[in-house]
């Protein structure tokens, strides 16, 4: 014995009545991997239905004392397989964003040392090292490249080029002394 329900679904007395659907339309998810300039992958996907938004299905992160860049490729890989990516997956390098987030301009306030830290490479335990530039000349540093993107930016800038290859060559220097092992051979003393 059959009875119909409101929805106009057919079914036995004794069996749950699900109306029957028809699918209109089925959007495909595009999957792919990103990279960062700090070594993490991204898996990525959006769908292909019309506004949807790229969504990010996981952070692999990259920490040298647990990981490397193979291992995260591989990761990455089997992950966006598992999500529907065929071969070869895209890679896309995810852009520095142009504008740093509020918390950026937090000042990490520690202990004073004693000389004081001056500008140059500073270690911190066993962890890579790291420029620590002081702020007067990172103001000077700051003020230079300013000039220079605005000059290239078709402004015109006013400082001249003399005094900014020194602030820039300052900051090369700086920034080279942080870079240690076979690295440190391709960022030879500037010498100019």
């Amino acid at each position: 014995m059959t009875n119909a329900n409101e929805d106009g679904a057919e079914g036995s007395r004794n069996k749950v009545m699900m109306p029957v659907a028809a699918v209109v339309q089925a959007y495909a998810n595009a999957v792919w991997i990103e990279s960062d300039i700090t070594g993490n992958r991204h898996v990525m996907m959006q769908s292909e239905a019309p506004g949807a938004q790229p969504h990010c299905f996981c952070t692999l992160r990259y920490e040298h004392h647990y990981t490397d860049n193979s291992h995260l490729e591989q990761v990455a890989e089997r992950i966006a397989s598992m999500l529907g990516a065929t071969s070869p997956i895209e890679r896309r390098f995810r852009d520095v964003p142009t504008t740093l987030p509020a918390v950026a301009h937090v000042v990490r306030e520690l202990p004073a040392q004693e000389p004081r830290v001056e500008s140059g490479a500073v270690r911190f335990g066993g962890d890579w090292p790291g420029t620590f530039i002081r702020g007067d000349s990172a103001g000077y540093y700051a003020m230079t490249l300013h000039a220079i993107l605005q000059r290239s930016a078709g402004n015109g800038g006013a400082t001249p080029d003399a005094i900014a290859r020194i602030q820039l060559r300052g900051l090369y220097d700086l920034l080279r002394g942080c870079v240690v092992g076979p690295a440190s051979a391709l960022l030879p003393r500037d010498t100019e």
